[in-house]
C-alpha cells in the first residue's frame, strides 16, 4: 500500500497541471457554453511567451515578422516575466471571445466547439512555424527540496505546485459562489433573457470570464512542456466537472495524473485480466 501512495504523491504535478486547466475549461464554459479545446494550444503561447521573457525576447506569432524580437531590456526576472505572460493571456483570451465565441453565442454547441478546434489548429500550427517544436528550458520556480515519504525521496516543487492549484480551486469556488461577479456569473449562465431583465450583461460577463480562464489554464505550463497533455485536460476534467464545477473539475485533474505512474504497476496484481481475457470472462488468480 506505501508503494500505491508513494506513486499517487509522484503524479501530484501532473495532476496538478491538468487541474489548472480544468478549471480554465470550466469557467469558460460556465460563463459561455463553450468547451474550449484550443486551452492547451493557448497555454502553449503563454508559456513560450514566459520562457522566452525570461530570456530577453517576446514571441511574435505573426507570419513573416521576427517570432521572437528582442524586447531591449535583456533577460527578466520571475515576477516580470510571469505578470506580462499572464497579461497577455487576459487579452488573448478577449480577443478570441470578442472576435470568434461572442458571434457564436447563439449557435449550437457543436459550432462552438468547431471554432475551438480551429483556434487551436491556427495557434499550434503559428508556433511551430515561428519556434519550432523544441523545449524551451527555464529555470525551475518552486525550490527544490527533496522529502523522504514513506522511506522514498519525494521532489518538493511538485507538492508545492500541488498546493498553489489547490489554493487557485479554492479561490475560484469562493468568488463565484460568494461574490457579486459569481452570482452574475451563475445567473447569466442560467437564462441570458432573465440577466437581461435584471440589468446584467451576458456579453461583459463572458468577456470577464474568457480573459480569466486563459490565464487560469497556463499556471500550469510553467512546469510542463507538452500541449498534447494540455489538450488532453479538457476531456478528462470537464465532464467530471459536470461543466459547472470548478471544484470537481480540479479533483478530477488531480487524479488524472496521479495514476499513470501508479496503474502501470496494476498488471501484476493477482486480479488484473491478462491480455488474452475475452470481454465477459473473469480472469483467474495469477500464481
Amino acid at each position: 500500500m506505501g508503494t500505491f501512495v508513494l506513486f499517487l504523491i509522484l503524479g501530484l504535478g501532473s495532476g496538478a497541471v491538468f487541474a489548472a486547466l480544468g478549471l480554465g475549461l470550466v469557467v469558460t464554459y460556465r460563463s459561455s457554453g463553450v468547451v474550449n479545446l484550443a486551452t492547451g494550444a493557448i497555454a502553449l503561447y503563454v508559456a513560450y511567451t514566459y520562457a522566452f521573457l525570461r530570456q530577453g525576447k517576446l514571441v511574435d506569432p505573426i507570419p513573416g515578422l521576427d517570432p521572437t524580437p528582442s524586447i531591449g531590456t535583456g533577460p527578466l526576472g520571475f515576477w516580470p516575466s510571469f505578470a506580462i505572460s499572464l497579461a497577455i493571456a487576459g487579452v488573448l483570451g478577449a480577443l478570441l471571445y470578442v472576435l470568434i465565441f461572442r458571434p457564436l453565442r447563439a449557435a449550437p454547441a457543436a459550432a462552438k466547439a468547431v471554432a475551438s478546434v480551429g483556434v487551436m489548429v491556427v495557434v499550434q500550427a503559428l508556433l511551430a512555424t515561428g519556434i519550432g517544436s523544441s523545449v524551451v528550458s527555464v529555470s525551475p520556480i518552486f525550490p527544490y527540496h527533496v522529502y523522504e515519504i514513506l522511506g522514498s525521496r519525494v521532489p518538493g516543487d511538485r507538492l508545492w505546485f500541488t498546493a498553489v492549484i489547490i489554493v487557485i480551486a479554492v479561490a475560484l469556488t469562493l468568488w463565484f459562489r460568494f461574490t457579486r461577479f459569481g452570482l452574475a456569473t451563475r445567473a447569466a449562465a442560467e437564462s441570458e433573457k432573465g440577466a437581461f431583465v435584471t440589468g446584467l450583461s451576458p456579453q461583459r460577463i463572458g468577456l470577464v470570464n474568457w480573459a480569466l480562464s486563459t490565464m487560469i489554464g497556463p499556471t500550469s505550463s510553467r512546469s510542463s512542456s507538452s500541449w498534447f497533455s494540455w489538450c488532453c485536460a479538457g476531456r478528462n476534467c470537464r465532464p467530471a466537472g459536470r461543466s459547472s464545477s470548478r471544484r470537481w473539475g480540479a479533483r478530477r485533474g488531480r487524479g488524472v495524473t496521479s495514476c499513470p505512474p501508479w496503474s502501470s504497476r496494476w498488471p501484476d496484481s493477482p486480479r488484473w485480466p491478462s491480455p488474452t481475457t475475452r470481454c465477459g470472462e473473469r480472469s483467474s488468480p495469477r500464481s
